[in-house]
């Protein structure tokens, strides 16, 4: 990507599912075969979104996104995740779901609320109070967890997922819904569809874009609608 375009034009994407969990490939129906995506034609235009923050030397960075983006208990899951070792590391060799659900209790009991002013579109909100958000084109996350949103991969709309300020046990009480689909009918959850979205806190919180931490805020995200040809 180059200035929120491809560099070229007739540039096609062969999606080829791999790893513990491929959350991009759930969300479409009657997947192919690797051989019969590489010999594809049939393409599927598909909205893609970006984030623009500070990276960890204050530098400004740009990222291009499939799938979602945390800022908050989930991004600080995200860096244990990534960063286990011992008995945590043979947890995540033998179950991707146990090491997630590892990962996020040890967040819990380390983790501070975000405070800061968000906008949302034209709409601005000062000296909010969250656990989390997530912007995403992608409702599977964490190897089994599920927003229970659908999403269109080609509205020009992103959805911006919100847990409100609430205690560590609310919060964990929460990870059983995020495997059921159900979170957001806990009073604390909240979801909206949008197409810009700003997040400013002074506090050093980690923004991850699809399982990578880049940075920090200030954060501001936009969509690209239709941005990327894919094949499937």
């Amino acid at each position: 990507m180059k200035n929120d375009a491809p560099l070229t034009e007739d540039l096609k994407l062969v999606l080829l599912p791999a790893g513990s969990s491929c959350d991009f490939n759930k969300k479409f129906p009657d997947p192919k075969s690797p051989m019969e995506r590489f010999l594809g034609e049939e393409t599927w235009a598909v909205d893609i979104f970006k984030v623009e923050c500070i990276d960890f030397d204050g530098n400004p960075v740009t990222r291009y996104i499939f799938n979602n983006s945390s800022i908050g208990l989930i991004s600080l899951a995200n860096e244990k995740y990534n960063t286990v070792s011992g008995l945590s590391k043979l947890i995540k060799q033998i179950s991707v779901d146990a090491a997630a659900i590892t990962a996020g209790v040890k967040a819990l009991l380390v983790y501070e609320n975000i405070t800061g002013d968000m906008k949302i579109d034209e709409e601005e909100t000062r000296d909010v109070e969250l656990c989390n958000l997530t912007v995403f084109k992608t409702p599977y996350f964490g190897g089994g967890m599920y927003y229970g949103v659908d999403v269109a991969q080609d509205d020009g709309e992103l959805t911006l997922a919100l847990i409100e300020a609430t205690s560590r046990w609310n919060v964990l009480s929460m990870i059983p819904a995020l495997y059921t689909g159900t979170v957001f009918k806990r009073e604390a959850a909240r979801h909206r569809q949008c197409r810009s979205f700003e997040i400013r806190t002074r506090q050093q919180v980690f923004v991850e874009t699809d399982g990578e931490n880049i940075g920090c805020p200030p954060a501001q995200y936009s969509i690209l609608p239709q941005a990327l040809k894919i094949v499937l």
